[in-house]
């Protein structure tokens, strides 16, 4: 794994007992593939009620000033080689291997584009492939994982940025989330639930943990939003920039869609996406009497007390806090797949499964896993 994780998974893939599962032709076309990524990303205009004035020209000096050649050579060395090209059929390994004089002109159109807040046209542009989901139905578009095809070029600008705004963004964001963050990471945030659930063992209380499923999260961000919340860590003229007037068509079985336009939602496949979705997710409640553990999108919310009532009236009422704050953030939260357990060293409870129960839509109550 640490030498190269995409040779490891491929091992394991091939250990898999299980054989590969060929869907043969499937009844669905890349247009209607395209349409339901747009259809995740489509929000209630309605309940938008900010005032977005005039973005400011002025940000901050880490992004401001002049980029570097060493920050360039930095970033190209982040780049990982062996992926699929975007629109310009530039491959990463040509960009690792570009000469001085490539390099010292690729640093002034990028200082080009930082000065002026614009990018070219094709880096707005997307290929996606659609990919099925694992065992699930071919002759649904909705069961289709997209996977986004932007140009490298881009991403060497993308990581150049977000370099710079690390140190100025990581001391506001909250200490719950783990994800896409220096020093933490998913086996971090295992540790610390486990952990949890040993104190609870040594207090002799019952935990009731959620893991509250979001339904295509970063598809559903907020453009307008996004840039309200942005103004806080002073870079808003270049998340807009980023943003605004992206395009993406599918492709799919040999055939491409037509072009769509991306009103909401972040560039799947952009290294800037992760930390902008933190940002975004960056002040959802903390309800009473509960824990976080978070990840990117994936959240368990844990509560102890001495009585399983107690504890599923606090999860059932946090519950409620977070459906109130991803309704006026235009996210999507799924019931169906969220997931409830309980941790005790109760033996005569040990079959006593946690009643929690939804309020968002429709009231329902969450299955134990």
């Amino acid at each position: 794994m640490s030498k190269s994780s995409q040779k490891a998974w491929q091992l394991l893939r091939r250990l898999d007992s299980d054989p590969p599962v060929n869907p043969g032709h499937a009844n669905v076309t890349p247009d209607q593939i395209a349409h339901q990524l747009i259809q995740n990303g489509k929000t209630n205009r309605s309940r938008i009620k900010m005032k977005i004035n005039r973005v400011p020209e002025l940000e901050t000096y880490q992004l401001s000033s002049p980029l570097n050649l060493k920050e360039l050579r930095e970033a190209i060395k982040r780049c990982k080689t062996g992926k699929a090209p975007g629109l310009d059929d530039l491959m990463r390994e040509q960009i690792k291997h570009l000469g001085p004089k490539a390099e010292n002109w690729l640093l002034k159109f990028y200082n080009q584009c930082l000065a002026h807040k614009q990018i070219p046209r094709a880096w707005r542009k997307t290929k996606i492939i659609a990919i099925l989901k694992p065992g699930k139905d071919a002759s649904n578009a909705r069961n289709y994982r997209p996977i986004s095809l932007l140009c490298h070029l881009y991403k060497v600008y993308e990581r150049m940025l977000l370099n710079r705004l690390g140190p100025v963004i990581e001391p506001k964001l909250i200490a719950q989330q783990a994800g896409f963050r220096p020093g933490k990471n998913c086996t971090g945030q295992i540790i610390h639930l486990t952990e949890h659930i040993e104190e609870g063992y040594k207090k002799g209380c019952i935990m009731g943990t959620v893991f509250v499923d979001l339904t295509a999260a970063y598809d559903t961000v907020q453009h307008r939003k996004m840039l309200h919340i942005t103004r806080d860590f002073d870079f808003t003229k270049t998340v807009q920039t980023l943003l605004e007037n992206r395009s993406f068509y599918v492709e799919f079985q040999g055939q491409k869609s037509r072009w769509k336009r991306q009103k909401n939602g972040l560039p799947q496949g952009s290294v800037l996406a992760p930390t902008l979705f933190n940002i975004f997710t960056n002040d959802q409640p903390q309800p009473p009497h509960t824990k976080s553990f978070i990840y990117a999108d994936d959240l368990g919310l844990t509560t102890q007390a001495k009585d399983f009532e107690t504890v599923e009236k606090q999860l059932t009422n946090a519950l409620k806090d977070l459906s109130s704050y991803y309704k006026e953030n235009h996210l999507k939260p799924n019931p169906a797949k969220t997931q409830v357990c309980a941790f005790h060293l109760r033996n005569r409870e040990a079959n006593r499964k946690l009643k929690v129960t939804w309020e968002g839509p429709r009231a329902r109550t969450l299955f134990p896993s």
